[in-house]
Protein backbone atom coordinates (compact mmCIF):
# COMPACT_ATOMS: atom_id res chain seq x y z
CA UNK A 1 0.00 0.00 0.00
CA UNK A 2 2.86 2.62 0.79
CA UNK A 3 4.33 2.12 -2.68
CA UNK A 4 0.30 3.03 -4.18
CA UNK A 5 0.44 5.87 -2.05
CA UNK A 6 4.42 6.88 -3.11
CA UNK A 7 3.70 7.06 -6.73
CA UNK A 8 0.30 8.73 -5.91
CA UNK A 9 -2.28 5.42 -7.40
CA UNK A 10 -4.45 6.10 -4.82
CA UNK A 11 -6.50 8.99 -5.43
CA UNK A 12 -8.23 9.89 -2.29
CA UNK A 13 -4.55 10.48 -0.99
CA UNK A 14 -3.52 13.90 -0.85
CA UNK A 15 -0.64 13.23 1.96
CA UNK A 16 2.64 12.14 1.08
CA UNK A 17 4.48 8.90 2.84
CA UNK A 18 6.17 11.09 4.86
CA UNK A 19 3.00 11.13 6.69
CA UNK A 20 2.71 7.79 7.33
CA UNK A 21 3.87 6.86 10.66
CA UNK A 22 4.59 3.44 11.55
CA UNK A 23 3.08 2.49 15.35
CA UNK A 24 5.82 -0.85 16.16
CA UNK A 25 4.81 -3.35 18.44
CA UNK A 26 5.40 -6.89 18.80
CA UNK A 27 3.83 -10.51 19.51
CA UNK A 28 5.13 -10.78 22.86
CA UNK A 29 3.18 -6.95 23.84
CA UNK A 30 0.12 -8.31 22.12
CA UNK A 31 -0.48 -11.14 23.92
CA UNK A 32 0.70 -9.39 27.30
CA UNK A 33 -1.92 -7.17 26.61
CA UNK A 34 -4.38 -9.76 26.45
CA UNK A 35 -5.45 -8.45 23.20
CA UNK A 36 -7.49 -10.50 20.62
CA UNK A 37 -5.38 -10.57 17.06
CA UNK A 38 -4.92 -12.92 14.01
CA UNK A 39 -2.31 -13.12 11.28
CA UNK A 40 -2.15 -14.42 7.57
CA UNK A 41 0.51 -16.23 5.56
CA UNK A 42 -0.14 -13.56 2.72
CA UNK A 43 -2.42 -10.24 1.77
CA UNK A 44 -5.81 -10.85 3.35
CA UNK A 45 -8.00 -10.27 0.48
CA UNK A 46 -6.56 -13.31 -1.26
CA UNK A 47 -8.94 -16.20 -1.40
CA UNK A 48 -6.70 -18.73 -0.28
CA UNK A 49 -4.75 -17.30 1.95
CA UNK A 50 -4.70 -18.53 5.41
CA UNK A 51 -5.63 -17.11 9.08
CA UNK A 52 -4.29 -18.41 12.02
CA UNK A 53 -4.71 -17.40 15.89
CA UNK A 54 -1.77 -19.23 17.14
CA UNK A 55 1.46 -18.04 17.50
CA UNK A 56 2.64 -21.20 17.45
CA UNK A 57 1.81 -21.26 13.36
CA UNK A 58 4.47 -18.14 12.83
CA UNK A 59 6.44 -20.73 11.21
CA UNK A 60 3.51 -20.33 8.11
CA UNK A 61 4.60 -17.05 7.69
CA UNK A 62 7.16 -16.56 4.15
CA UNK A 63 9.91 -14.80 6.26
CA UNK A 64 12.20 -15.00 3.78
CA UNK A 65 9.82 -13.25 1.31
CA UNK A 66 8.49 -10.91 4.18
CA UNK A 67 12.02 -9.59 4.59
CA UNK A 68 13.18 -9.18 1.08
CA UNK A 69 12.94 -5.16 -0.49
CA UNK A 70 11.97 -7.28 -3.75
CA UNK A 71 9.09 -8.70 -3.47
CA UNK A 72 7.34 -8.93 -7.32
CA UNK A 73 6.22 -11.86 -8.73
CA UNK A 74 8.97 -14.13 -11.31
CA UNK A 75 8.40 -16.89 -13.15
CA UNK A 76 9.85 -19.40 -10.99
CA UNK A 77 7.56 -17.65 -7.96
CA UNK A 78 4.40 -16.22 -8.96
CA UNK A 79 2.94 -15.74 -4.96
CA UNK A 80 5.47 -13.58 -3.83
CA UNK A 81 3.61 -10.51 -4.02
CA UNK A 82 0.87 -12.14 -1.79
CA UNK A 83 2.90 -13.82 0.80
CA UNK A 84 5.36 -10.54 1.30
CA UNK A 85 1.62 -8.76 2.35
CA UNK A 86 0.89 -11.02 5.39
CA UNK A 87 -0.42 -9.09 7.54
CA UNK A 88 -0.41 -9.33 11.46
CA UNK A 89 -3.97 -7.73 12.88
CA UNK A 90 -5.39 -7.03 16.09
CA UNK A 91 -8.87 -6.64 17.05
CA UNK A 92 -10.30 -3.26 17.98
CA UNK A 93 -7.87 -1.04 18.94
CA UNK A 94 -3.67 -1.46 20.17
CA UNK A 95 -3.37 0.79 23.40
CA UNK A 96 -0.45 3.15 23.25
CA UNK A 97 1.15 1.10 26.49
CA UNK A 98 1.34 -2.11 23.69
CA UNK A 99 3.79 -0.54 21.51
CA UNK A 100 7.71 -0.45 21.17
CA UNK A 101 7.85 2.79 19.65
CA UNK A 102 7.30 4.70 16.20
CA UNK A 103 8.96 4.79 12.43
CA UNK A 104 9.20 7.66 10.59
CA UNK A 105 10.17 9.10 7.46
CA UNK A 106 12.67 12.05 8.37
CA UNK A 107 13.52 14.52 11.41
CA UNK A 108 10.61 16.68 10.60
CA UNK A 109 8.33 13.92 11.47
CA UNK A 110 10.42 12.25 13.84
CA UNK A 111 10.09 16.14 15.55
CA UNK A 112 6.11 16.17 14.65
CA UNK A 113 5.04 12.85 16.76
CA UNK A 114 7.71 13.70 19.44
CA UNK A 115 5.83 16.49 19.90
CA UNK A 116 2.41 15.02 20.07
CA UNK A 117 3.50 12.40 22.45
CA UNK A 118 4.92 15.62 24.63
CA UNK A 119 1.32 16.69 24.64
CA UNK A 120 0.27 13.45 26.79
CA UNK A 121 2.59 13.67 30.05
CA UNK A 122 0.15 11.42 31.78
CA UNK A 123 1.35 8.74 29.78
CA UNK A 124 4.40 7.71 32.09
CA UNK A 125 6.14 5.37 29.12
CA UNK A 126 8.70 6.06 26.75
CA UNK A 127 8.89 4.91 23.51
CA UNK A 128 11.58 6.25 20.43
CA UNK A 129 10.47 7.83 17.63
CA UNK A 130 13.01 6.41 14.96
CA UNK A 131 14.09 7.50 11.62
CA UNK A 132 13.51 5.11 9.19
CA UNK A 133 13.64 6.13 5.59
CA UNK A 134 14.86 2.85 4.73
CA UNK A 135 11.27 1.44 5.28
CA UNK A 136 9.72 4.37 3.01
CA UNK A 137 10.50 4.02 -1.40
CA UNK A 138 13.19 6.09 -1.11
CA UNK A 139 13.54 6.93 -4.70
CA UNK A 140 9.71 8.09 -4.10
CA UNK A 141 11.15 10.51 -1.01
CA UNK A 142 11.60 13.78 -2.12
CA UNK A 143 11.94 17.23 0.15
CA UNK A 144 9.02 18.82 1.14
CA UNK A 145 8.00 22.52 -0.26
Amino acid sequence: MLLQLATGRISHFKGDQRDIVYCISSVQEVQRAGLAFTFTDGHGIVAFTRFFTDVNDLDQVDWSVVHQNYWQDTQMDNDRQRRKQAEFLVKDKLPLSALLGFAVADTDMQTAVNGLLAQYPQYTFQVPTKVRSDWYYERHLTRRR
